[in-house]
């Protein structure tokens, strides 16, 4: 990855224009960016529903098809 990427203040800047859904996905993308979007996820995050919503769509299909639940 470009070392571009390691700047956390450009991370974080860009962090700024996501929504929850785009940070949580650009959180997966690499460990550094997850340590540098997790605040960003959770001061959005005060229920349990918009956790949920952070999941992919078709997460609880997943679950349910393969008799986990």
């Amino acid at each position: 990855m470009h070392p571009i990427w390691d700047i956390s203040e450009i991370v974080e800047f860009i962090l700024d224009f996501l929504s929850t859904r785009d940070a949580a996905i650009l959180a997966a993308v690499r460990r550094a960016f997850w340590r540098i979007a997790s605040p960003y996820i959770w001061r959005e995050i005060d229920t349990v529903y918009k956790l949920i919503l952070l999941l992919p769509e078709d997460a609880l299909s997943k679950w349910y098809g393969h008799g986990i639940a």
